[in-house]
């Protein structure tokens, strides 16, 4: 307890002291029958707050018999006596003492989750803590604010109490509220703590041309958790606010902030790069990354639509799964750029001979080539086309695709027929032979003219490929803020 400023009035005024004993009165008379009033006031302050400069030792020590009554002693609460000399020999022969407690209301806020929910939404909760460690009843507003990353946006949410006067409360809000008062003008005794839960269901949204008015750009908090340091438009940011003394202005804030997940992805044709022995590496780049603080989970399946139909007698030819220290990507602005080790891509890498096509060659396919729809990384094509090749990402755990992209590639089958036309003499011995080549492409691909026999993934799991249908390289897998996983899956094929 800090006293700042004091003064008395009444039968006399004047100053007090801020420590040590003030003299109200020396030598005053008073008639028979006769009361003089002393009006004594102090301006203090209390700060229990750790590393305080006050001196003390931050705990608030109650008056043992609050008023007016005995048994209260120095060193506690707001406690004072006064001293009356009634013979002027300059010692005290009547003492008197009073003693009074101060509320201390303190608040905490803590950031406690981010649950994501079936519809791709999150649940952010946060708790906060109104305590009074003072030894006097005292009365407080709450209020709290949110102040998030401009690319999120509030659908809804709820709050509730448990307050020590009144018992307990819900309520709900639809769209954004903005300042939530949570309570006004509630007690809370000395010792006590009243209990509030926020729940603000959200969305984030970075696609370009998103109506949420954000810039698309994703500000993580500079100090995730519970402590100080984050600010207004990053991440999850919140503020509490309290009013102590109900004038409307608030004594004391406190503020978390968390983040959300991102988690992207983009599935490239690469090349398909032939051997020299009638067979080609056929490569997918598959870019997926985890672009916020927190832990995202997902869950990563590949799709190859295969049309099954080729030469039979293709021979197994080993592509080691490769961790690359840099690689090259392109980012949505068609910008270059360079990412470092554990920042990798997913390399998908297929064996195919070249086709063979006409009737009487086994392998179930109908002999007849469909090419990509639309050649490329963009969309178009579709199963049973060419080197078709979809990645589905379920980026909340449900079962369910969430994002999916494609790319399809072509093969060439390049054929060569030489036929003999004639040989005409010049009649002089000699004679004119004529033969015909007739070079073809085919352009031969991924259609329902090649088999798999075989497949393999390795990398940031390893396992065998199905040989049709789905497999799943990855289930609940965490990828760190920043981070990419790489895949490299291989197929043997006819």
């Amino acid at each position: 307890m800090t006293i700042n400023s004091g003064s008395y009035s009444g039968q006399a005024s004047g100053s007090m002291n801020i420590s040590g004993t003030t003299t109200l009165a020396t030598n005053a008379a008073i008639a028979a029958g006769a009361t003089h009033t002393y009006n004594v006031t102090f301006n203090v302050s209390l700060n229990l707050a750790p590393g305080s400069a006050d001196g003390g030792d931050n705990i608030y020590t109650r008056c043992s018999v609050p008023g007016n009554g005995p048994g209260s002693s120095p060193n506690q609460g707001l406690f004072n006596r006064a001293e009356l000399d009634v013979n002027g020999d300059g010692n005290a022969d009547i003492t008197d003492d009073a003693c009074g407690d101060l509320p201390n209301l303190t608040m905490r806020k803590d950031f406690v989750s981010a649950t994501v929910k079936p519809d791709g939404t999150y649940d952010v909760t946060y708790n906060i803590f109104v305590t009074n460690t003072g030894g006097a009843t005292g009365t407080y507003t709450l209020k709290d604010t949110h102040a998030f990353d401009d690319d999120v946006t509030v659908n809804g949410g709820s709050y509730n109490g448990g307050l020590i006067c009144c018992g307990t409360f819900f309520n709900t809000f639809t769209g954004d509220p903005g300042t939530l008062t949570l309570i006004s003008n509630t007690s809370l005794g000395a010792g006590l703590t009243d209990v509030f839960s926020i729940t603000y269901n959200v969305s984030l949204n970075l696609a370009l041309g998103s109506p949420d008015g954000g810039d698309n750009i994703y500000t993580a908090c500079a100090v995730p958790g519970n402590g100080p340091g984050s600010g207004p438009g990053q991440g999850l940011y919140n503020r509490a606010l309290l009013d102590t003394d109900n004038d409307v202005d608030t004594d004391i804030t406190d503020d978390s902030c968390g983040d959300l997940p991102d988690i992207t992805m983009r599935k490239d044709f690469g090349s398909a790069g032939p051997n020299g022995n009638g067979t080609y590496n056929v490569t997918y780049t598959d870019y997926r990354q985890q672009q916020r603080r927190c832990i995202g989970c997902i869950h990563f399946e590949r799709y190859a639509f295969i049309r099954q139909r080729c030469n039979d007698q293709q021979r197994y030819l080993q592509r080691p799964g490769r961790r690359f220290n840099e690689y090259q990507r392109h980012d949505h602005f068609g910008n270059k750029r360079s990412h470092r080790s554990g920042c990798n891509a997913h390399l998908l890498h297929y064996l195919q001979r070249e086709p063979e096509f006409g009737s009487g060659i086994p392998g179930g396919g109908d002999n007849t080539y469909t090419p990509c729809q639309v050649p490329g990384n963009g969309p178009g094509s579709g199963p049973n086309q060419g080197l078709y090749n979809r990645a589905e990402l379920d980026t909340d755990n449900d079962g369910d695709t969430d994002i999916t992209d494609d790319a399809c590639g072509d093969l060439p089958n390049i054929n060569m027929v030489k036929n003999f036309v004639s040989a005409v003499p010049n009649g002089n011995g000699t004679f004119n032979v004529t033969y015909t080549i007739v070079v073809s492409n085919h352009t031969p691909m991924f259609d329902n003219d090649v088999t798999i026999n075989s497949g393999s993934f390795s990398g940031q799991a390893s396992g065998a490929m199905n040989i049709s249908g789905t497999t799943t390289l990855a289930t609940n897998a965490a990828i760190a803020a920043g981070a990419s996983h790489m895949y490299t899956v291989t197929f043997n094929v006819s």
